[in-house]
């Protein structure tokens, strides 16, 4: 069975999208979030792996990689932001999806 293409009532899930800025203070780089989200969209939400890493048998970081689809925008950066649901996701990449200029494909990386 061919899978169905990604239709408008998939995007179920309500995001804010923060661009990242690097502010440097007397130490050196610091990073920060704006405040306001520069854009707040419908999207669809994959979660794609996850893993842990132990020290001594002590659980010390777990990460996971989730996909978000919205519809195309050419504002996403690498360095920006996604928050759904109170949770704060790290971009890792964006892309292209099916059909040109239709859907912006975000991976992203969260950490516990």
């Amino acid at each position: 069975m061919a899978d169905k293409k990604l239709q408008a009532g998939d995007l179920d899930r309500k995001i804010k999208l923060f661009h990242r800025n690097d502010v440097r203070d007397n130490h050196g780089v610091k990073t920060s979030i704006d405040n306001e989200p520069y854009a707040e969209v419908w999207a669809k939400k994959a979660d794609k792996s996850g893993s842990e890493k132990e020290e001594a048998g002590v659980k010390t970081q777990a990460v996971a990689t989730t996909e978000f689809t919205i519809r195309y925008r050419d504002d996403v950066k690498k360095t920006d932001v996604i928050e759904c649901k109170g949770i704060r996701y790290d971009v890792q990449s964006v892309g292209e999806g099916e059909g040109r200029l239709q859907w912006t494909v975000i991976t992203t990386k969260t950490r516990d």
